[in-house]
């Protein structure tokens, strides 16, 4: 009686999930099928399965062979482990297709493998030649200095990453002495609110600025002392009213304020510069414009 065969289920390649560095992917194809015979009836019995791999559907060279003798078959279903009797040492590098033989009938057509065998073809990765762990896609990694809890940025000058250690404390400066005033109509640095910030670093600062007068009128705006760096923000007032306004570039003022406290908050992004964060100052009507002792700018470093 002629039988035939046909795949039901699967072909997965099973993998150790062992992550030891010497750890090598086991050649081995989880396969299962089902024989029936001419009238679709499922066989039962012990069977010599014979598989062949060839590299074309139809004709073409053999790459592999194993004979399995006494496979189990249970209602026509089967499951056997190819490369279990021979190394499965074919590079899965192009289309191949598996040729099974029931004792001496070869079934037909061939089966195409599927992309789970391929899958061998990840343990190519552990031994690729010309990887150099230095890089990182096309940039190159500096570890001078390189220490637990540092965190990697891109250097554009040197075109290299490079490391920094996280200011997860927060850095604060202060008008101190005396109040700081000014009576120009163009925006000024104020004396003591300067921070300094790393290059290709984000930062998220805080200005809490204490107007001298509620009378003057008064704006407000923050400088980067280095070029290539962003600013994305904005300005709460309060006191007898209530305003806000958004910053969005450096070196603007924000709308009028005649309160006794102005908050500006925000996000820095440094840029390939480093630089010094200033909060600035400028007298817009009935001058000059105050900001009190103890205003303080406080900045935290965030990546």
């Amino acid at each position: 009686m002629k039988r035939f065969m046909k795949v039901i289920l699967f072909m997965v390649v099973i993998f150790s999930l062992s992550i030891a560095a010497n750890a090598s992917v086991p050649h081995l194809i989880n396969y299962q099928g089902k024989v029936t015979d001419t009238s679709g009836n499922p066989l039962n019995g012990s069977y010599d399965l014979t598989f062949r791999i060839y590299d074309a559907e139809t004709a073409g060279n053999m790459l592999w062979q194993e004979t399995q003798t006494g496979v189990v078959v249970d209602k026509g279903l089967f499951g056997i482990l190819l490369g279990s009797v021979t190394a499965l040492n074919i590079p899965f590098d192009k289309a191949y297709f598996l040729e099974i033989k029931v004792g001496t009938e070869v079934m037909s057509p061939r089966q195409r493998i599927t992309s789970a065998g391929y899958a061998l073809r990840a343990e190519v990765a552990e031994s690729v030649s010309g990887f150099d762990p230095g890089m990182v896609g096309t940039k190159t990694v500096d570890e001078t200095g390189l220490a637990n809890g540092m965190i990697p940025y891109y250097d554009s000058v040197s075109g290299k990453v490079k490391w920094n250690t996280p200011n997860i404390s927060p850095v604060f400066a202060r008008v101190t002495g005396s109040n700081f005033q000014t009576s120009l109509t163009t925006l000024v640095d104020i004396s003591g609110l300067s921070v300094a910030l790393l290059a290709n670093s984000v930062y998220e600062f805080e200005a809490v600025l204490i107007s001298g007068s509620t009378t003057n009128e008064t704006k407000y705006g923050m400088r980067y002392s280095a070029t290539g760096a962003s600013i994305e923000g904005g300005m709460m007032a309060c006191g007898s009213t209530f305003i806000s306004s958004k910053i969005s570039a450096f070196n603007t003022a924000t709308a009028v304020s005649t309160n006794t406290v102005v908050v500006i908050k925000g996000i820095v992004i440094t840029g390939a510069n480093a630089g010094n964060l200033i909060g600035q100052v400028l007298n817009y009507n009935n001058g000059p414009a105050i900001v009190k002792v103890n205003s303080f700018l406080k900045v935290t470093k965030i990546s």
